[in-house]
Parts: structure tokens; sequence; C-alpha cells
């Protein structure tokens, strides 16, 4: 049998001269494209990263500042003095009742102008099962 010979590349060769420098030539490109690359991405996803962080922090400010005038809004309801008292009314309604439930439903649309979010704003009274809203009164068997 014969044996198999394997040429080996001289270094001195041309050839492989040649073929040294197309390889340093390609590569060279291609190692500082994939640098370029793995810090343009990491930049960017730090930006993104802080751009949402920001209108998180805003909306966050937004909802906050907006649940503060609610909860303004509800402890101006409940310590209305009017609310107080026609809390534990209990039916039938004399017409002093009547005339302060009227109160009432006035105090509630002064209120809605300096809560834009609140669109609308109910008080249920459970002893004269009795409904005021911004809109209308609302009585039991009516």
């Amino acid at each position: 049998m014969g044996r198999l010979k394997i040429k080996h590349f001289n270094r001195n060769s041309v050839f492989f001269s040649w073929v040294l420098s197309y390889i340093s030539i390609l590569l060279i490109p291609l190692v500082i494209s994939s640098i370029v690359y793995v810090q343009s991405t990491h930049i960017i996803e730090n930006e993104i990263n802080r751009a949402n962080k920001a209108i998180l922090r805003q909306t966050q400010q937004a909802i906050d500042g907006h649940l503060q005038d609610v909860q303004k809004l509800a402890l101006q309801i409940a310590f209305n003095p009017r609310v107080q008292g026609f809390m534990y009314t209990r039916p039938p309604l004399k017409t002093s009742n009547r005339y302060t439930a009227n109160q009432i439903f006035k105090d509630l649309n002064s209120y809605k102008p300096a809560n834009s979010m609140v669109k609308n704003m109910y008080i249920y009274f459970k002893y004269s099962d009795f409904i005021i809203a911004d809109v209308s009164i609302y009585e039991p068997g009516l």
C-alpha cells in the first residue's frame, strides 16, 4: 500500500502568505463590526430602559396626583355637615330633609368643576335608602 502524502504548507510560500493576509484583512473588520454591534445594542438598551423609567415615573406622579384629588374630594364630601346630618335620616322624609338633600345635590355639583377626573359622584344613604348624585336625586319607590 502506498503512503498518503499530506502536503504541508511551507510558511515561506507565497500562497500561505496570501491566505494569511486575506484572512487578516477579512477578520479585522469582522471583529471591529462585532464589537461595535455589541456596544451599540448595549447603549440602545440602556436608552430604552431610561426612557421607559422616565415615562413610568411621570405616569406614577400623574396617577398619584389624581388619587390625592379623589381622596380630598371624598374627605370633603364626608365632612360636609349637610351630609353628616342627613346620614342617619330615616323615612318618611320631611320637607326639611328634602331641602337638605337638595342642598347636598348642589354641593356635589359645586365639587365637580374642581375635580375634572371624577365624572360622576354618588352618595348612598343606607338608613333612608336614598341616593344623591351629581345629576339627580333618587328615592326608593319613585
